[in-house]
């Protein structure tokens, strides 16, 4: 799926918050692969989320995998109240869009007490513009975070799991290493990407992300249907590296590489 230009019915909620995906009240057994998800937007700054896993309470985790979350104006991937969750091999780029509410902009965001044992491996957060993984007090209580590549502008931390900024922000590996129990094998750096400002972020064979990851064997392949090596290391992010005929994420307009139409009027 391809979810471009949301934000629609944000108004009208009394929690506003347009996503591309929003896996809600759910039972178990969800999975979302393969998803594009860009300018969901919520002028209220509440949401405009790519995709949100929300009051799944009885704890049936959802699995988001192989999915691309570019420019939303809220988190990249978010969870709400829904522990168990398995987010594996997302490449999370410029979230935060628009957006001057610092809640909003992290690649992941982990909003309420609830969202507990995560698990989350594999990702590319590329210049979101709150924080790569946002949660508030919680980090310590997930099952894993590792082997994630981060590249974020100066004074964005990597991981920030407090309330007010500068509150156990990281902004390197080594103060994630350091100040939590994750990140023995993350990478941080710019991931290489074929061509960010057209949205293509397949990798180039230098990337940091190349073999950079964890075998998961629930994701089985990535966002091109390409096989991942079961048994070796997976590449980070949502592309594994091909050497040659790469699929695009577009073609023409909004099914090739020209974003330039691609704009938004500040009201």
């Amino acid at each position: 799926n391809s979810g471009v230009f949301g934000g629609f019915y944000s108004e009208t909620m009394e929690f506003p918050g347009s996503s591309a995906i929003n896996v809600h009240t759910s039972g178990p057994g969800n999975v979302v692969d393969g998803n594009f998800a860009a300018y969901q937007i919520d002028w209220t700054l509440h949401g405009g989320d790519g995709y949100i896993v929300d009051l799944m309470v009885g704890g049936a985790g959802v699995v988001l995998e192989n999915n691309i979350a570019y420019r939303n104006m809220g988190a990249g991937i978010r969870t709400t109240e829904s522990p168990n969750c398995l987010i594996a091999n997302n490449t999370l780029v410029e979230n935060g869009y628009l957006s001057e509410d610092p809640r909003n902009g992290a690649g992941i965001g982990l909003s309420q007490d609830e969202d507990l044992n995560q698990t989350i491996i594999n990702n590319i957060f590329v210049d979101n513009s709150t924080a790569g993984i946002k949660s508030f007090e919680i980090i310590d209580q997930q099952l894993q975070i590792d082997y994630n590549l981060y590249h974020a502008a100066p004074g964005v931390p990597f991981i920030w799991d407090g309330y007010d900024f500068g509150d156990r922000a990281y902004f390197s590996l080594a103060e994630v290493q350091a100040n939590t129990a994750w990140e023995d094998n993350g990478r941080e750096g710019d991931p290489l990407f074929a061509d960010p400002l057209n949205a293509d972020f397949h990798l180039q064979l230098s990337s940091p992300a190349v073999e950079g990851g964890l075998t998961v064997p629930e994701v089985e392949n990535d966002y091109d249907r390409v096989p991942r090596p079961q048994g070796a290391e997976y590449d980070i992010g949502a592309f594994e590296y091909c050497s040659g005929g790469c699929i695009p994420i577009f073609a023409d307009g909004f099914e090739g590489g020209d974003t330039s139409a691609w704009s938004i009027t500040v009201p």
